[in-house]
């Protein structure tokens, strides 16, 4: 039976204890935030793309056409400039590739029929301008059919299903999901641990207190933890990335799988009774599971795939992807449906697992 008094002190006791260490606490949140900031790198140097510097000698519409087209295609960034220049912002590597439109691009002769020009191309092979250099080449070659009136007979329809999905779309759930495994399922089984190998937890036991004041405080304390950092890591992804965030969908689905490898924590410390296997126990469990929160499932054979969709970090993090896509709430009831069912059944067998150290 639980009671107001042992549990609050307890709950007092332990959070005063977290907060003396917070490099225990929340170094692992800290690292995940610094990732969270090197994801903002790449996407803002991706977002960027290679930088072209253009010299348009021609002026001529097929010119202009071309410009456009250039400028048009988002992920170039585009600087107008002289052929002598342009050349030099390469050897200087302050462009990634020179585009230098000869005066003749887009020249016609007496029959009106145009003449074969050729766009010059330099760039350090290696780089973003091999990418670039790709990207321009088929700008001429769209431009040249334009110009000639002559529209491909074969040619390809594209749809794209996944338009404006950036970095953060992609690791954004992954790294919630190994702040949930980290702080829920290894340093609850950890705290255990460390309670038995300092003789902490038989001296709680002759105060009298009941197990589940223990457990709850416990439980409590990280709860209190998780949800500081789970919020922190939501409101900088949303500020950093200008990102349309359903903070409270999100922080939900979250704090639900939180509630379920923090179960399962406590069930392994209940279960592990020796106090240095129990946090061994704890992080083979939890990279097997972090390796599968990365990868979707259907990267998986069929009758893995099957299995692992039902896993408790799968089910977090494919409602995270929902969300971070722009699928509503209803959408991933289902997995808010399998979570509370897990966190149900993790919750019991915490309960049952945990006893006294013997005397």
């Amino acid at each position: 039976m639980v009671r107001w008094r042992p549990y609050r002190a307890l709950t007092l006791a332990i959070l005063k204890a977290s907060l003396r260490n917070p490099v225990a606490s929340f170094g692992f949140f800290a690292a995940l935030m610094l990732v969270l900031g090197g994801i903002k790198y790449l996407d803002s140097a991706q977002l960027s793309g290679p930088n072209l510097a253009l010299a348009d000698e021609a002026s001529t519409p097929a010119s202009r056409q071309l410009v456009y087209a250039l400028r048009s295609t988002p992920s170039l960034s585009l600087t107008e400039t002289s052929a002598a220049d342009a050349r030099n912002r390469v050897d200087a590597g302050r462009s990634d590739l020179a585009v230098v439109i000869p005066a003749d691009f887009g020249a016609t002769d007496a029959t009106n029929h145009l003449l074969p020009a050729q766009v010059q191309l330099v760039y350090r092979a290696g780089g973003p301008g091999d990418r670039a250099a790709a990207l321009v080449r088929a700008a001429v070659d769209r431009v040249d059919r334009q110009v000639q009136g002559a529209p491909p007979a074969l040619a390809a329809a594209s749809h794209v299903e996944n338009v404006g999905v950036g970095l953060i779309d992609v690791f954004l759930p992954g790294l919630l999901g190994f702040n949930v495994i980290q702080a829920g399922l290894v340093v609850a089984a950890g705290a255990f641990a460390t309670y038995r190998t300092s003789g902490a937890l038989r001296r709680v036991q002759v105060t009298g207190i009941a197990p589940g004041n223990l457990v709850l405080a416990n439980a409590t304390v990280n709860l209190l933890l998780g949800t500081v950092e789970v919020a922190v890591m939501l409101a900088v992804a949303g500020l950093l990335f200008r990102h349309r965030i359903d903070l409270g969908s999100m922080f939900a689905v979250t704090m639900l799988g939180y509630l379920v490898f923090l179960a399962a924590g406590f069930a392994i410390s209940g279960w592990v009774r020796d106090a240095q296997r129990a946090p061994a126990v704890a992080s083979s469990v939890s990279l097997p599971l972090i390796f599968i929160g990365v990868l979707p499932a259907q990267f998986f054979p069929g009758p893995a795939a099957a299995a692992i969709r039902v896993l408790p970090i799968s089910l977090v993090t494919h409602a995270l992807h929902q969300l971070l896509q722009g699928a509503p709430g209803q959408d991933i009831k289902a997995d808010l449906l399998a979570l509370a069912g897990w966190a149900v059944v993790l919750l019991a067998a915490a309960s049952r697992a945990f006893r006294w150290d013997p005397a």
